[in-house]
């Protein structure tokens, strides 16, 4: 199992935008499960919606988990995105 403690950067929080790159990238993992753990909720990043529900914001802390023939590959990709600062200030 993969799992990392990320770290929210960009500036207006996880939005519209990086919700729907992140969970494009993890429809490019079948086979895998993915759990991020926010103390407000968890999401399976099934969908846009299941990501956005959870509210991150700029510097949150979450726990993301992976299983999967590929987990830890996986688990980098989907990290580096959620760390990503996707905004330009």
């Amino acid at each position: 199992m993969f799992e990392k403690i990320i770290q929210i950067q960009n500036r207006t929080g996880i939005r519209c935008h990086p919700a729907s790159m992140i969970i494009g990238e993890v429809e490019t993992f079948p086979g895998h499960q993915f759990l991020l753990e926010f103390p407000q909720g968890t999401s399976t990043l099934k969908s846009i919606m299941d990501l956005l529900g959870l509210g991150l914001q700029f510097r949150d802390l979450a726990t993301l988990r992976v299983t999967g023939p590929d987990e830890q590959n996986a688990g980098e990709i989907i990290a580096r995105m959620l760390e990503y600062k996707y905004d330009c200030y």
